[in-house]
């Protein structure tokens, strides 16, 4: 009898020290998610894209004698330049809203497979300032999320 109630204290000691609110450093889990990095590596090749031609034109706007050309090539840049901010401003938001469509089921799957009540997130700004370090499940949904 004495071993059965040590062991249910034990068990019941056991379910109560588990950490059922977690954190997590939402600035390193992106930062480590393989499916955003991807994104940007095709992002930045279309900004080479942009890069060379801006390069190619102010390499003509520099050997240009005339002033007409030169203007003419001023505005082809000034045009430029606003496309590749406005291309680089709409491919961040496709990103972001990609990534977090595809991470937020994972983190949903994650937080019931390991039953937890509540995973917050910390960015480094306010939303967490401190966290105990036994909190802190970054590093394991890292993993869990890249291997989806």
């Amino acid at each position: 009898m004495i071993a059965l109630v040590i062991a249910a204290t034990s068990l019941v000691s056991s379910l109560c020290n588990q950490q059922k609110v977690v954190y997590v450093d939402l600035y390193k889990l992106l930062n480590s998610y393989e499916f955003k990095k991807q994104q940007e590596q095709q992002q930045q090749a279309q900004l080479v894209v942009f890069k060379n031609a801006m390069d190619s034109l102010k390499k003509e706007f520099f050997t240009a004698t005339a002033a007409p050309v030169k203007e003419k090539l001023a505005g082809t840049i000034q045009q430029v330049e606003y496309n590749m901010n406005a291309y680089l401003e709409q491919s961040n938001e496709k990103i972001n809203k990609a990534v977090w469509d595809k991470l937020n089921p994972i983190v949903d799957e994650f937080g019931k497979k390991q039953n937890y009540e509540l995973i917050m997130g910390a960015n480094g700004m306010g939303t967490i300032l401190y966290g105990k370090e036994k909190v802190d499940i970054t590093n394991d949904l890292i993993r869990f999320v890249n291997e989806k």
